[in-house]
């Protein structure tokens, strides 16, 4: 019955593998090295995964019948012995029964599936995703969607299928329909990644990394994104992308240059091909040498592209950023009310650059407007943001109260302390730090703030 078994899945994995290659022919350059998960895999990443959901629920709600030495009995039976719940949820390599399985996420009281099957229709559904945001257009990506309401949406009630449905709906809905997920589920998706097939992984940090760039000042998770960014070991043009956008941001510049010249931009998408002139930008916004004819934006069919406004807003960010660092402020400033018309929630993140522009300009009526239209937003972001608003508020309305010196010394000061030195809300805050110093003879702010922030 077993050699059966295997028999019948080997079969399985064959047609698998032929549908998706089969779908992958409308372009000549796939170079995916694809190898599927075998069963020791598959039920290795379920074990972790039932240990994750375990503890976390152990620690949420105290449940003594969560506790390892209760988990493993099924009534007077015991499921496995603790060492062996130790190992499966560790994802250590032991004989792991699919019955054993069963009876655990039984335990958590969640629906089991035939996993040896259905995580390799999931392993072959992302690489095509992938493949389309590759190579495709926004046709097949609809296409593809319909294909998974038909076929995967149905395991929305399946434990670890439907977390795994949950990013792919995140991952359409970013696409298609350009929303981005909300912070916390972020923070609930980010421990799950070891636990699923690298494809889904690739298209959970793609999404990550567009999250983390709009919608947090300052996230605790980036340094762990980064790292498993750079752990991928697919070497398609996608996944690549993703890591030369890391290496940049961890100030590795040379090797992000060196990911991007293998990259074959005249065979990739309008999508792969904005996104890697978008980071050549990025690479090159230091430069000062403003005498050569400044490059546009190419011109693209954003409707057909699957590129969206984050990602348009963000080029407009970028070079307002440019002519803001060479005190260009009115260029500065054109290109920052073009991205807040792009992306209304750019407002958030241009806002304190616009302001300040405005304030070299000596014309602070502006200010207020963008104040009132930053504000409709916030609630999106860290909460740093708000706290940078109201200090801007305070700034212009009410200089001199008793409660904008409360606000600033209880509130501002601790949060700030609490970002990294190359922050960009350092620099900003310490100039305007330096004017209440001197207006109110308290150079010892500067000295404090200076020495409590991190380096």
């Amino acid at each position: 019955m077993f050699n059966l078994m295997i028999f019948i899945r080997s079969i399985i994995i064959k047609y698998i593998g032929k549908q998706f290659y089969k779908s992958l022919s409308y372009n000549s350059y796939i170079c995916y090295n694809i190898h599927m998960l075998t069963d020791k895999q598959i039920y290795r990443n379920i074990g972790l995964f039932i240990g994750m959901i375990r503890k976390n629920r152990q620690v949420k709600e105290g449940n003594e019948k969560l506790k390892q030495n209760n988990f493993i009995l099924d009534g007077k039976r015991q499921i496995c012995s603790q060492s062996k719940l130790s190992k499966i949820e560790n994802g250590h390599t032991v004989e792991v029964y699919p019955e054993e399985i069963e009876c655990l996420i039984r335990k958590l009281d969640r629906k089991p599936e035939n996993y040896s099957v259905t995580v390799l229709q999931y392993e072959s559904f992302c690489y095509q995703f992938i493949n389309i945001l590759q190579f495709g257009f926004r046709k097949q990506l609809i296409d593809l969607f319909d294909e998974y309401k038909a076929t995967l949406k149905i395991n929305d009630s399946v434990f670890y299928l439907s977390e795994m449905n949950s990013i792919i709906d995140h991952c359409f809905d970013y696409y298609l329909n350009e929303n981005l997920p909300q912070n916390e589920w972020i923070d609930e998706m980010f421990g799950y990644l070891p636990a699923f097939c690298e494809p889904l992984a690739i298209l959970t940090l793609d999404l990550f990394t567009y999250q983390i760039e709009f919608f947090y000042s300052e996230f605790n998770q980036t340094k762990r994104l980064f790292d498993l960014t750079l752990k991928l070991k697919s070497n398609d043009h996608f996944t690549n992308s993703i890591k030369a956008l890391t290496l940049y941001r961890i100030d590795k510049k040379h090797e992000s240059q060196k990911i991007i010249s293998g990259i074959p931009i005249d065979q990739l998408n309008k999508l792969m091909q904005f996104r890697l002139y978008r980071l050549d930008i990025m690479m090159n916004q230091m430069d000062h040498d403003f005498t050569k004819a400044e490059y546009g934006l190419p011109e693209f069919d954003f409707k057909t592209s699957m590129i969206s406004k984050y990602e348009t807003s963000r080029i407009e960010f970028i070079w307002a950023r440019k002519y803001y660092i060479n005190s260009l402020y009115l260029d500065s400033i054109s290109h920052f009310e073009k991205a807040i018309d792009l992306n209304p929630e750019m407002s958030v993140f241009s806002f304190f650059y616009l302001m300040d522009c405005f304030y070299e300009l000596g014309d602070y009526n502006p200010i207020q407007k963008y104040l009132v239209v930053s504000e409709k937003h916030l609630n999106r972001f860290d909460p740093i943001n708000a706290l940078f608003v109201q200090f801007i508020d305070h700034l212009i309305n009410n200089y001199n109260s008793d409660s904008f010196h409360i606000f600033l010394f209880n509130k501002l000061l601790p949060k700030l302390k609490a970002l990294h030195s190359d922050h960009p809300y350092i620099g900003l805050f310490r100039k305007y730090l330096l004017v209440i110093a001197k207006e109110n003879r308290q150079y010892k702010l500067i000295y404090d703030f200076d020495n409590g922030i991190q380096k």
